[in-house]
């Protein structure tokens, strides 16, 4: 399997290229809305990844491997509506029920794959994750002499061959729900756009990034709820208020703020395993823009079966511009002065 990352930095149009790899054969590509967010999340498989191979300590391998197992169990259990208990300890995001009841099983044998042993010791670092209650009960104990039963399991955790474990695991998950003849499977933001090279080492993957005109992005993502009725109609339907929050658009000030340090931290570096596209550049550049992107994917372009039945540009055109038509004049006015070296013309 080859590994496809499309992101972008918030309501930046990476939808539209996902809705082009729809087109193509042998190629498994999830709904707009699903993004495998155990990759990247704090406790999850990069940081995994940087604490095992990156930065390993004795401390640090040990709290990743608990911290990992942790987010796995939170993001894929999958309890029963009646589960009041399994309800308290889950997350939304029930990974078990996407991937056939087997990402907990699967994500558990992947981290047991780099315990070389274990040993019981006293390890205060445990501490810090423990709840009050137990920190309480332990200094209760070793004030009564109770010292030896307090010890805990310190783990010996080694990250040689992470990457391979860790493609291999990514595979397995995939394999579940891709077709069998599948070839490429992509991700919707796994990697993120700002440090994408030890993501992409670890799977062999590469990456696409969409950005987008400031202005457009602004008003597209502006609150349904703070509007007025011709604005309103340049929201996308998935604008219910509380999706495009992220973006700040209720603070101007934060909105630009946010929107350049953004762009100032996405990776600019060279690497033939990222590429930069623009939103805009995908509607009025659209043959070029195919071709690039399938030359960059190595994507024989015979496998492009279905050309415009998911990325239509005629119909994308009227989500460019949108600043034009929008009654925030000032605002729009504000972000071209302040935000001038992003803006895109066509």
């Amino acid at each position: 399997m080859n590994f496809i990352d499309v992101c972008g930095v918030g309501n930046s149009g990476k939808g539209a290229l996902v809705d082009l790899l729809r087109e193509l054969d042998d190629i498994y590509v999830p709904e707009w809305s699903f993004e495998f967010d155990m990759i990247r999340v704090p406790g999850g498989l990069l940081d995994f990844r940087h604490c095992l191979v990156d930065d390993w300590s004795p401390i640090r391998s040990h709290a990743a491997y608990h911290s990992f197992l942790d987010v796995v169990n939170k993001m894929g259990h999958d309890p029963a509506p009646w589960d009041l208990i399994g309800l308290l300890a889950s997350c939304p995001q029930r990974y078990d029920r996407r991937f056939k009841g087997e990402f907990r099983s699967l994500s558990h044998e992947f981290a047991e794959k780099f315990k070389r042993g274990s040993y019981k010791s006293v390890w205060p670092y445990n501490a810090l994750k423990e709840n009050g209650f137990i920190r309480l009960a332990k200094r209760v104990g070793r004030r009564l002499g109770y010292t030896r039963a307090l010890f805990d399991e310190v783990l010996l955790l080694d990250g040689k061959n992470f990457d391979l474990y860790a493609r291999e695991y990514l595979e397995s998950l995939y394999r579940l729900i891709a077709p069998d003849n599948c070839k490429d499977i992509v991700f919707n933001n796994a990697f993120e756009p700002f440090n994408p090279g030890p993501g992409l080492s670890m799977v062999g993957g590469r990456q696409i990034v969409v950005t987008r005109d400031p202005r457009d992005i602004y008003v597209s993502g502006l609150n349904i709820h703070n509007v007025s009725k011709k604005d309103k109609a340049l929201l996308g339907p998935e604008n219910d208020g509380l999706s495009k929050s992220f973006l700040a658009t209720d603070d101007l000030d934060l909105f630009v703020k946010r929107f350049r340090l953004y762009q100032e931290k996405l990776f600019c570096g060279t690497s033939d395993n990222v590429l930069h596209m623009q939103f805009e550049g995908l509607i009025f550049d659209y043959q070029s823009c195919v071709e690039k992107i399938l030359d960059f994917l190595d994507i024989d372009p015979a496998r492009h079966v279905e050309p415009l039945t998911h990325f239509i540009p005629s119909h994308s055109k009227k989500n460019v511009g949108l600043w034009r038509q929008s009654d925030h004049k000032d605002e729009i006015k504000f972000i071209t002065a302040e935000l001038s070296e992003y803006l895109v013309e066509y």
